[in-house]
Parts: C-alpha cells; sequence; structure tokens
C-alpha cells in the first residue's frame, strides 16, 4: 500500500525524497507487517461467521420445506384414507343388497316351484 502512493505520487511528478522511504521502511512497513496478519484473521472470521449464518438460514429454510412437505402428505394420505373408508362402506352396502337381492331371487324361485304344484 505504502509502495502504490510513493508510486503514484512520484508518477505524477512529485518528488519523493529518500528521507520519505526511509521512514516508510523504518516505520509504516513492520507495522503493515504487524497488522496484516491480524486484519486476515479478522475478515476470515467474518467471512466464516457470514457462510455459517448463511447454511443456517439454508438449513432453516430446508427444514420449513420439508415440514410443509409432511403436513401435504399427510393430508393427502388423509384423504386416501378416507375414500377408502367410503369405498369401503360403499362395498358393504353393495354386497348387502346383492345378499338381499339373492334371497328375494331365491324366495321367489321357491314361491314359484311351490305354485306350480
Amino acid at each position: 500500500m505504502e509502495n502504490l502512493v510513493s508510486g503514484m505520487l512520484t508518477f505524477y511528478g512529485i518528488d519523493v525524497s529518500q528521507e520519505v522511504y526511509a521512514w516508510i521502511i523504518v516505520l509504516v512497513l513492520p507495522i503493515n507487517s504487524a497488522l496484516n496478519p491480524i486484519l486476515y484473521t479478522l475478515s476470515s472470521n467474518i467471512r466464516e461467521h457470514r457462510r455459517s449464518k448463511a447454511k443456517e438460514i439454508n438449513v432453516q429454510r430446508e427444514k420449513e420445506l420439508f415440514s410443509r412437505e409432511i403436513d401435504r402428505l399427510q393430508s393427502r394420505l388423509k384423504a386416501i384414507i378416507k375414500e377408502k373408508e367410503m369405498f369401503s362402506q360403499e362395498n358393504d352396502n353393495l354386497a348387502r343388497q346383492v345378499k338381499l337381492l339373492k334371497a328375494r331371487d331365491s324366495e321367489s324361485e321357491g314361491v314359484n316351484m311351490t305354485g306350480d304344484h
């Protein structure tokens, strides 16, 4: 960063003395070197925290989606069970009607047989 500033000053025609370079080398570069690991660690921690938060949000969204899907499937299952019960009742009613019709047919055949004699 320091080299960039001094380079730009030189580029625009501003003379940077040897004394300024010496101060940069003696004072600014060691401070910069000492701060770099701290800055890297902080930025790394912030990035990791953001990733963790994003992952947490994604997990929560997935849980909500799965929960909605489970609710939908449970509703559908209840509807299917209700339909099955209705069909079962209809089947029972039809079976009773068939028995009644067979009984009537048997009775009418019996009446016809006894009436013909």
